[in-house]
C-alpha cells in the first residue's frame, strides 16, 4: 500500500485528507491485526463508517442532462455507502489495503466533482458577462445585469465552499484576491455599461467597459485555473520577514555545537536579500544604510564561519560573544530596514491624491490650444504620479512580510492587485483627455478612474497604517519633518 503523504499530496481538501488519514490509520490496523482488539479501536472505526456515509451526502446534486457525471457521482455514493457499512466493528475485514485504495479513488471523485462545479458555475457566469457586456439599452442591461448576478451568486457559492476546504495557503490568498477584484470592480462595470448607453459611439466609453470587462472577466477565469492548479504545499509571504528575524535571533540566542549552522547561513542570505530588495525601494540614504549593514553582517558571518570548523572550535564563551556582534547588527539591520518602509509609507500617503489631483487640474486648466498641445507640456506632473505609484506597488509588496495577520495582509495584496490592473490604463486615460478636452466619453473614463484610484489609494493608506507600530511611525515622522525644516531655512 501506497503511503499516506502519495496518497494525499495532489488532494487540496482538508475533510478529504482528513478521512483519508483515518481511513490509513484503521486499515494499517486492520492488517496488521491489530483492529478490534480494544474498544478504542472499535470506536475509531464506528466513527470512520459514519464519517464515509457523511460524505456520501456531501455529494452534489448534479443536473440530469448531464447523464455522464450524474452516473459517476451515483455509483461513487453507492461506493461510499457500501464502503461504510464494511466498516463494521462486528467484522474482519480483508485485503484491507485493496478497500483503502477503493475507498480513497471513490473520495478523489467527490473532491474533483466539486472542481467542476466550480468550473462549470464560472463559465455560465462567463457566458453571462459576454451577454450583459452587449447589452443594447436599459432593459437589456438591468435584465442581464440580473441573469449575471444569479450566475455570479452561484459561482462564488461553489467557490466559497471550496475555499473553506482547501489546504493550500497561496492557493487560497490567490483566490480572495481575484474574488476581490471582482468586488470592487463591479460597480464600476456597470456605470461603464451606463456610459456605453449615453454614448455608443464613443470610443473612450467603450475603452472603458472594455477594461473593466476584461479585469472581472480575467478574475473569474482566475478563480478556475487557481482551483484546478494542483501542487506542493507552499509557504505564505504573509509575516515572514518578522518570523525569519525571529527564527535568528532564537538561533543565535541559544547556540551551541548542535546549532544547525546551514540552515542559520540560509535564513541569514534570506533575510539579506529580503533587506537589499527594500533598500533599492526606499531613498538614497536608505540604500546606503542597509547596504552597509548587510556587509557588515557577511563580513562578521564569514569571519565566524572561518573559525567554525571541524579542525578548529571556538569556545562557547567566545562564540556566544561573537553571535552577540552579529546580533547587534541584525538589530540594527531590521530597524533600518523598517525606517525605509515608514519613510516609503510616509512619502506615499502624506498627500494621497495630491499627484493625481494635480495632473488632472493641469490638464482642464491647459491653456495650450488642443491642436499645439504635446505629452511633454505634463510630463512633469505625469513623472510625479508614476513616481508615487511605484512607490505604492513596493509597498503593497513589502508590507505582506511585515503582518502576519491574514486578514491585513490580504487587504493589502487585493488593493495593489486593483491598482495594478488600473494603472495601465490611467496614464493613457489622462493623455486621451488632455488632447480632447470637450470629449465627453474622456471626461466619463477620467472620472471614474479618479474616483476608483483614490479610494482604493484610502484605503491602501488605512490598511497599511493599522500595521504600522504608532511610536516608531512618530519616531520618522518627526525626522522626516526636520529634515524637511533644515532644507527650507537654508
Amino acid at each position: 500500500m501506497r503511503s499516506l503523504t502519495e496518497h494525499c499530496v495532489d488532494i487540496p481538501s482538508i475533510a478529504t485528507c482528513s478521512l483519508i488519514s483515518s481511513l490509513y490509520k484503521t486499515t494499517t490496523q486492520l492488517q496488521n491485526n491489530q483492529a478490534l482488539c480494544t474498544s478504542s479501536s472499535s470506536n475509531l472505526i464506528a466513527t470512520v463508517s459514519a464519517d464515509i456515509n457523511k460524505l456520501a451526502l456531501r455529494v452534489i446534486k448534479i443536473s440530469v442532462s448531464d447523464r455522464t457525471r450524474k452516473a459517476r457521482m451515483q455509483s461513487c455514493q453507492e461506493s461510499l455507502v457500501s464502503l461504510g457499512s464494511q466498516f463494521s466493528p462486528d467484522k474482519k475485514i480483508a485485503a484491507a489495503d485493496k478497500l483503502f485504495e477503493s475507498c480513497v479513488e471513490a473520495l478523489k471523485l467527490v473532491d474533483l466533482n466539486v472542481l467542476e462545479e466550480v468550473e462549470k458555475s464560472g463559465e455560465a457566469a462567463l457566458n453571462c458577462l459576454l451577454e450583459l457586456k452587449e447589452s443594447e439599452d436599459y432593459s437589456k442591461l438591468f435584465l442581464n445585469i440580473q441573469q449575471f448576478g444569479a450566475k455570479l451568486v452561484k459561482f462564488i457559492e461553489h467557490s466559497v465552499q471550496r475555499y473553506h476546504d482547501s489546504r493550500w495557503v497561496i492557493q487560497k490568498e490567490r483566490v480572495l484576491t481575484q474574488a476581490d477584484v471582482i468586488r470592487i470592480l463591479l460597480p464600476m462595470l456597470i456605470e461603464s455599461m451606463r456610459e456605453v448607453l449615453r454614448n455608443p459611439r464613443n470610443h473612450s466609453t467603450r475603452t472603458a467597459r472594455d477594461i473593466f470587462f476584461e479585469a472581472v472577466k480575467s478574475s473569474i477565469s482566475g478563480i478556475i485555473s487557481t482551483y484546478k492548479h494542483i501542487g506542493t504545499v507552499e509557504e505564505s509571504n504573509n509575516g515572514v520577514f518578522i518570523k525569519k528575524m525571529d527564527a535568528f535571533f532564537d538561533n543565535t540566542e541559544d547556540y551551541n555545537n548542535d546549532t544547525d549552522f546551514h540552515s542559520l547561513e540560509q535564513l541569514i542570505r534570506w533575510i539579506i536579500q529580503h533587506s537589499l530588495a527594500v533598500a533599492k525601494a526606499g531613498t538614497k540614504d536608505d540604500d546606503a544604510e542597509i547596504t552597509a549593514a548587510c556587509q557588515k553582517i557577511l563580513t562578521e558571518f564569514n569571519n565566524l564561519k572561518r573559525l567554525l570548523t571541524e579542525e578548529v572550535k571556538l569556545a562557547n564563551h567566545n562564540a556566544k560573544l561573537s553571535f552577540q556582534t552579529l546580533s547587534d547588527i541584525f538589530e540594527l539591520l531590521e530597524q533600518r530596514v523598517n525606517g525605509a518602509l515608514l519613510r516609503l509609507a510616509i512619502s506615499s500617503f502624506s498627500c494621497v491624491s495630491e499627484p493625481l489631483d494635480h495632473l488632472v487640474s493641469s490638464i482642464l486648466n491647459s491653456s495650450v490650444p488642443p491642436s499645439s498641445r504635446l505629452s511633454d507640456d505634463i510630463s512633469e506632473e505625469i513623472k510625479n504620479l508614476d513616481l508615487q505609484t511605484d512607490r505604492i506597488f513596493h509597498l503593497c509588496h513589502f508590507c505582506v512580510f511585515c503582518t502576519s495577520d491574514p486578514e491585513k495582509a490580504q487587504k493589502i495584496r487585493s488593493v495593489g492587485k486593483v491598482l495594478e490592473i488600473l494603472e495601465t490604463d490611467l496614464v493613457p486615460a489622462l493623455l486621451k483627455l488632455y488632447f480632447n478636452p470637450e470629449d465627453q466619453g474622456a471626461r466619463s473614463f477620467v472620472r471614474i478612474l479618479r474616483k476608483l484610484w483614490k479610494s482604493l489609494l484610502e484605503n491602501l493608506s488605512s490598511a497599511v497604517l493599522d500595521i504600522v507600530d504608532p511610536t516608531a511611525y512618530c519616531v520618522i515622522l518627526v525626522e522626516e519633518a526636520t529634515k524637511i525644516a533644515k532644507q527650507v531655512s537654508l
